[in-house]
């Protein structure tokens, strides 16, 4: 855990899975898991809602401690959370 930029207090990232089904004509559904390390230091890996297989094997690959370099080695990008979007 020593390689994130930033971190809550006692090392802690928080980690939240979030699903958006579109229902607006323009919109697109995901499903997107993010890793935060502090307010601007959050990693976002996703895909659409029916690539829960890919979900599931990235899970699968996932070994604590979670390595900031690591997650970006399995294909996290950067997150802004204000904006919504990847980087």
């Amino acid at each position: 855990m020593n390689d994130w930029p930033e971190y809550y207090p006692c090392n802690q990232v928080w980690i939240n899975l979030h699903e958006y089904k579109a229902t607006l004509a323009g919109d697109a559904s995901y499903l997107r898991l993010l890793i935060s390390g502090a307010l601007d230091c959050t990693l976002a890996w996703q895909t659409t809602p029916d690539g829960s297989h890919n979900l599931h094997r990235l899970l699968f690959n996932l070994k604590q401690p979670l390595s900031f370099q690591i997650l970006k080695n399995l294909g996290f990008s950067y997150f802004k959370d204000d904006n919504y979007l990847l980087y």
